[in-house]
Parts: C-alpha cells; sequence; structure tokens
C-alpha cells in the first residue's frame, strides 16, 4: 500500500523532494538515491502531520536495511509465496485457495492534456499491471485475473487491485488505481465482478461516488478524487468497502446499488480508517497520522444504529485486522517512531479489554492479514516500498 495518499502531500514538496523526471523502468518507478529515500520519508512525515495527513495511502517508509527475519512470540511464520507486485488485500475462497490482490507497477500510459491532474502527486502513469493471483495450500499459482489498471505517483507507489471477497462462489474485487486523475482514462475505481466465462463486470462507480458523496471533513490538503478503496468485505449477501482517505464506509448490493453507512470524518475527523474486520458487528481500526506516533491508532465498533463506539487507544499504524476463534488479530505496519521502518512491522491479539499481547515481529511493510481454512494466519509482506519484486506472503501458525 502506498502510504503517500494517507499523508497530505504538500509536505513532499515542503521538504524539499526532487524527484528525478528520468523514469529508469517500464513501471516509471522514479530513480530514487538513498538521499532522496531520507528526504521522501521525512517529506511525507510532515506531510502527513501539517495537513493531518490528508489522504489515505501514500506510506512513507524509511530506507533503512530490510532484514527477512520474523521473531516468533506466540506464532512460527513461513514464506509461503513470493514474486508479487505489491500485494494487498488477500482472502480464502470457497475452493479452500488463497486469493491476493496485486497492485502492480504501474505502466507509461498518462492522461495528460484529457484531465485535470492531481497537484501534489501527478501526473500518474498506468498500466494494465495489477492482477489477482490465487494459491493452493501448497503454494501453487495460479493467476485468475491479470492486466488490471495499475498506476503509480511520482514518488512511485501504486495502485490497482486492493481487495477481493467472496459473496457464495463469486469473486469480487475493489480497486484504487484507476480514473483519470490517476493516469488511467479508460476505468474508474469500483468493484469488479468476475463472471463465469472468465470476463469482468464492474457493479459500480466509486470514483463517481467520491466526487458525488463527498464526506464532512475530507482531507484539507490531499483529496483523491478517485478514492483510496482499500477494503471488502463480504457479509450477508452484500459487500462492503472503505476509502481510507475519507472515512467514507459503504454498502454495496450485488447490483450495485451504493449506500453510505457511516461517514467516520463527522466524528474523527481524518484518521484514515484501514482495517476492517467482522464478530456479529463491524470493527474499524485506522492507521493514523504521519509520523507515526505509537499508541495512538483507535479501535472502533460499528454499532447497529451505524453509530462509532471507540473501544480504546493503544494501537499503532494498523493496516489489517481479523478475528480467529473469536480473538482479533491486529496488523500493525510499522511500530517505529516517525516513517515506516522495514522490520517493525507486528502482528497483535487485542482482547476486549484492550490488552495487547505481540504474536509475531519483525515484519517489513506488511499490508493485510486473513485467516486460512488450515488455521494458519496469512500476512502481505513488502505491499508498499521500493522493490517491485520483493512482495511475498507469509504463512504464521499460532503456537
Amino acid at each position: 500500500m502506498s502510504l503517500s495518499r494517507i499523508a497530505p502531500a504538500s509536505y513532499f514538496q515542503t521538504l524539499f523532494f526532487s524527484c528525478d523526471p528520468t523514469f529508469a523502468t517500464p513501471s516509471r518507478r522514479p530513480t530514487v538515491t538513498p538521499y532522496k529515500k531520507l528526504k521522501t520519508a521525512i517529506a511525507v512525515s510532515l506531510l502527513f502531520s501539517v495537513c493531518s495527513i490528508s489522504s489515505a495511502q501514500r506510506f512513507p517508509h524509511s530506507a533503512g536495511r530490510v532484514t527477512n527475519r520474523v521473531h516468533a512470540g506466540e506464532a512460527n511464520a513461513r514464506v509461503f509465496a513470493t514474486d508479487l507486485r505489491f500485494p494487498r488485500g488477500l482472502k480464502f475462497g470457497p475452493d479452500s485457495r488463497l486469493y491476493v490482490a496485486e497492485s502492480g507497477i504501474g505502466g507509461e500510459d498518462t492522461t495528460v492534456g484529457l484531465c485535470e491532474q492531481d497537484p501534489n502527486f501527478g501526473p500518474f502513469h498506468s498500466g494494465r499491471t495489477s492482477r489477482v493471483t490465487s494459491f493452493d495450500l501448497q503454494g501453487n499459482r495460479t493467476v485468475v485475473v491479470d492486466k488490471l489498471p495499475s498506476s503509480i505517483d511520482i514518488f512511485g507507489e501504486t495502485f490497482g487491485a486492493a481487495d477481493v471477497a467472496f459473496l457464495g462462489n463469486t469473486l469480487y474485487i475493489v480497486t484504487n488505481g484507476s480514473g483519470c486523475s490517476q493516469g488511467v482514462s479508460y476505468a474508474n475505481n469500483g468493484i469488479l465482478r468476475l463472471n463465469r466465462n472468465g470476463t469482468l463486470t464492474q457493479i459500480n462507480d466509486l470514483s463517481t461516488w467520491t466526487q458525488n458523496h463527498p464526506v464532512a471533513n475530507p482531507p484539507c490538503c490531499d483529496f483523491d478524487l478517485e478514492g483510496v478503496w482499500w477494503t471488502l468485505t463480504s457479509s450477508h449477501g452484500v459487500l462492503y468497502t472503505n476509502n481510507a482517505n475519507t472515512g467514507d464506509f459503504l454498502r454495496v448490493a450485488t447490483d450495485g446499488a451504493t449506500t453510505r453507512i457511516i461517514d467516520m470524518s463527522a466524528t474523527e475527523g481524518h484518521n484514515v480508517p484501514t482495517a476492517v474486520a467482522e464478530r456479529g458487528n463491524f470493527y474499524i481500526a485506522n492507521l493514523g497520522l504521519f509520523p507515526i506516533t505509537p499508541g495512538s491508532s483507535s479501535l472502533y465498533k460499528l454499532l447497529p444504529n451505524h453509530t462509532l463506539m471507540k473501544m480504546f487507544d493503544g494501537l499503532t499504524a494498523v493496516i489489517g485486522m481479523v478475528f480467529v476463534d473469536g480473538k482479533l488479530y491486529a496488523l500493525e505496519t510499522s511500530t517505529a517512531a516517525d516513517n515506516p521502518l522495514p522490520g517493525s512491522g507486528k502482528i497483535v491479539r487485542v482482547s476486549d479489554s484492550g490488552e495487547i499481547t505481540d504474536v509475531l515481529t519483525g515484519l517489513s511493510f506488511p499490508t493485510a492479514i486473513t485467516a486460512g481454512p488450515d488455521g494458519a494466519l496469512y500476512v502481505s509482506e513488502f505491499g508498499y516500498g521500493d522493490d517491485p519484486t520483493a512482495g511475498r506472503i507469509l504463512q504464521v501458525r499460532l503456537k
């Protein structure tokens, strides 16, 4: 996940970040020196703090040395799958296969001259490099959906397929890498349905929703015209998705009818909700602002009357959650103060009273978590950062 949209863009520019205009790879990932990486991290952290982190989804990250070690607390981990293009949301399907949304690496196309460009992060460059891949429990892969739109901003952060969910045997995909302001002229963000014949049908238009249904307190400096749609959850025959940039939480019927369940910005301001899990009620946690302040993220319960109840604070930069046997496991993308740091991500178990216990530490840039039919947790790792080849999935067995 690219933290750039979670922070206000003006921050990058304020910190004198300069991006090499020469793109060295087909993904148009900018050339970034260690010095530029440092400036990017500083700039993004300021950006988030200056404007209360305006949009959700731009991960400033520190250029520390990446290690491949995770540290067992109450779990053991192994690498389950590698060679993923910035893996984001993941879920198991009814066939017991793991489906992973890969945001892709952008491309060469732009919409310059066709529409207004993002003043802070544009122009975006796009290509059909996003996809959804599935794995059996032995790690054998199959590309399920290929050539989805992927966009990359001037700081090298990517957007594309964001998450997946199933209703019955039908796969749905939510996207956040489309729309004219993100360099894609032929598609908007929305929820896609995979049909039996292998074709895709877009059931709603989330870019248009974002523009036509403003929230009470939009990001002050970095409003994303297309929306940073982050999670997709199925429940009782319908879908739910959230815009981390604005705090919108929506219900989407299978015919595409879209309604707002809650506008979190009305009571919480811009706090970047990025994690959703269900146990009777929906539970929502937020990433928070940058620079990271350990312990500043919160857990909320969405009540039946569509109001929020804050349960407690004390979490840090939460990016995903899942319930297993009634217990809540939260994925913290980085627990270091300042900016996301490789090796500082965690899985923690959260009790109903707010007690937080480390389960697994040492994760690098994790972006999503789910539970498998084998009782293990599965985590997307290296879901953002500088290396488009590092994306992988960890299998985490609880002790």
